[in-house]
């Protein structure tokens, strides 16, 4: 009876020491296997192969090397896999692999032939060929038991800080849009602009965004041509200035008439508040979706504040997930400031703990500014702005749709950046841009109706699972 009973604490106890010695290279399931295991998986040096571009465009192919150790493996007892939840750069050698298999009691390793039935010997010292799946087998020293793992590693297919744009499709009816602009709202994209002298609405479902429609609203009246710039999304709902009151809607079709207002323009929308320019000229927020106005408090005059084309977007501060920024970026009226040549752009820190007021990004202080474009259109992705637009307004000489331009410190700065460039085959006489949750960009065109959905690579990757529990 006290054999009996002592047995499954002592088998217990032996596979805590096994799992105490494993380090923190890799994950093991250590139940349910024997003498016949693979208890390590790790890589040695690699090498990797990127191409860069010098001054004249001209590609060199270059050599470097890495810690493969770096890269964790998870071995998976139960299904015989070992693999790397974390895949390895783009440009990996994974023809010549140095790895460094354990077994459980030194336990006999050999593989399958890359190209055949056979067995071969596996040596620490000796490159792998890893461009597809291989078969490891360990055996006892015993003889009697065997078991098989099936080994993968995993190399990205794609660089990761590399743009790339597919057409999804054409749309004839877009292509005679103007003055355009387009929001995500929910799971569809909504694009707003000026057809035959009216305001227009057509919608497409994310991620597709091949099929497009256009929408009938039940507001009753035409809508104005300047639609695009009375339209504002939270993410969930759209707010529309129309007919002397705010307007919500979540599908673009039904429309509910929120309050009524005198305010001059709607500049954007968050979770908890909409923001505007009062008929006064001042910076106002509504926390009623338009019933009641209070007025914003400034760092700088309120002629400074963009009344045209502004774009506002929220984004979360890294170092405190309780704190948001709030970005304003737009135009003064180019009729009345005409030796304006540059965006104007504040910001507000939204703190919980003490209430702050809009800074505005002085001129005089940025080296490479946002001109003041036509239309202008500011999204937030990755961790910075990109911004297009027609051609300059007021004492602007920029040309229209010149170039993609990327912000990489919350519009102080504003510079080209290879990665975000215009699809070469793209045709345009406008164009609008939205990023959705997928972290795809969107451009719709004007003059062509093509749609274009382009994503930075490593955006796309798949968040895997790199922690695991028995």
């Amino acid at each position: 009876m006290k054999k009996t009973s002592i047995l499954p604490i002592l088998l217990t106890a032996c596979v805590m020491l096994t799992t105490s010695c494993l380090g923190d290279t890799e994950e093991v399931n250590l139940s349910g296997y024997d003498d016949a295991a693979i208890i390590a998986f790790s890589l040695g040096t690699l090498n990797q192969y990127t191409y860069t571009k010098d001054d004249d465009g001209e590609e060199t192919l270059s050599k470097t090397t890495y810690n493969g150790a770096n890269y964790k493996f998870y071995i998976d007892q139960d299904k015989g896999e070992i693999y790397n939840p974390d895949s390895l750069p783009y440009g990996t050698d994974a023809a010549h692999v140095i790895c460094i298999a354990t077994s459980k009691n030194s336990g006999y390793i050999t593989m399958r032939a890359i190209d055949s039935e056979d067995m071969v010997s596996y040596s620490s010292s000796d490159s792998i060929d890893f461009t597809s799946p291989r078969i490891f087998y360990v055996t006892s020293l015993n003889s009697e038991r065997q078991r098989q793992y099936t080994v993968k590693v995993n190399v990205h297919q794609q660089e990761s800080d590399k743009f790339y744009w597919n057409q999804r499709t054409t749309n004839a009816e877009l292509s005679t849009m103007t003055d355009l602009r387009a929001l995500v709202c929910g799971t569809k994209l909504f694009v707003f602009g000026a057809q035959q002298g009216e305001g227009a609405i057509y919608t497409s479902s994310l991620p597709e965004g091949t099929a497009w429609q256009r929408l009938s609203t039940n507001i009753g009246t035409q809508l104005p041509a300047d639609l695009a710039h009375r339209v504002v999304t939270d993410g969930t709902s759209m707010y529309m200035l129309h007919d002397g009151g705010i307007w919500r809607s979540e599908d673009g079709i039904s429309w509910n008439k929120t309050s009524d207002t005198n305010i001059s323009a709607l500049l954007g929308a968050t979770a908890d508040a909409l923001y505007a320019i009062s008929s006064g000229g001042t910076l106002t927020r509504s926390d009623d979706e338009g019933q009641t106005w209070n007025e914003e408090t400034l760092d700088q005059s309120a002629t400074l504040l963009p009344t045209q084309d502004a774009c506002m977007m929220t984004s979360t501060l890294s170092t405190n997930a309780n704190v948001q920024r709030l970005l304003l970026i737009g135009h003064r009226d180019a009729a009345v400031y005409s030796t304006d040549s540059w965006a104007q752009t504040w910001s507000q820190i939204i703190d919980p703990d003490a209430a702050q007021p809009w800074m505005y990004y002085s001129l005089s202080d940025s080296k490479n500014k946002l001109p003041m474009l036509t239309n202008l259109q500011v999204i937030p992705y990755d961790s910075g702005l990109l911004a297009i637009g027609g051609a300059g307004q007021g004492a602007s000489t920029a040309k229209a749709l010149s170039q993609i331009y990327y912000s990489p410190d919350c519009g102080v700065t504003w510079m080209s950046d290879e990665r975000y460039e215009w699809p070469k085959s793209m045709s345009a006489t406008e164009a609008a841009i939205a990023t959705d949750s997928d972290h795809f960009v969107w451009l719709i065109c004007s003059g062509s109706g093509q749609i274009w959905r382009g994503r930075l690579t490593q955006l796309g990757w798949e968040k895997v699972q790199t922690a695991f529990t028995e």
